[in-house]
């Protein structure tokens, strides 16, 4: 059976794993050996419209492929949007081993911040985030 995946098709010969909610499949991009997606079965385009059995399910796919195929050595990502760099209007995680190939440095990148920097942008996202509650999510 094929699935949708945004304005593609893929074919059941990619698939891999085959939840209730969602299904994990060979990236047709990928970045290295074995980047695989997990998306939901049902077209959702962004992470805020997920049902949360279908969050739940796809964050569980995603760590088994962690634990099963990348020894628990990976990057999860979910690019949220167009600014985000989500090309696909369907949302998906992106897991991406990274065993034997050495850490990944990310840090390195960026500047540490002081302790006044952090308290004040804690200070602004407490703000924006007093009003909501997880409940509201998914």
């Amino acid at each position: 059976m094929p699935f949708d995946f945004g304005r593609w098709t893929i074919d059941d010969t990619e698939v891999f794993y085959i939840g209730e909610y969602s299904f994990a499949f060979v990236n047709l991009r990928p970045i290295r050996k074995h980047h695989v997606l997990v998306c939901p079965i049902r077209k959702v385009e962004r992470l805020k419209d997920l049902e949360l059995h279908e969050l739940s399910e796809m964050m569980k796919i995603a760590s088994l492929i962690s634990q099963k195929i990348a020894n628990g050595a990976c990057n999860i990502a979910i690019q949220d949007g167009i600014d985000a760099g989500q090309t696909v209007n369907h949302v998906h995680i992106h897991v991406v081993p990274r065993e034997g190939e050495g850490i990944l440095h990310i840090d390195r990148l960026y500047g540490d911040r002081s302790p006044a920097q952090m308290a004040a942008e804690a200070t602004i996202l407490r703000s924006m985030m007093q009003d909501y509650h997880i409940e509201e999510c998914a």
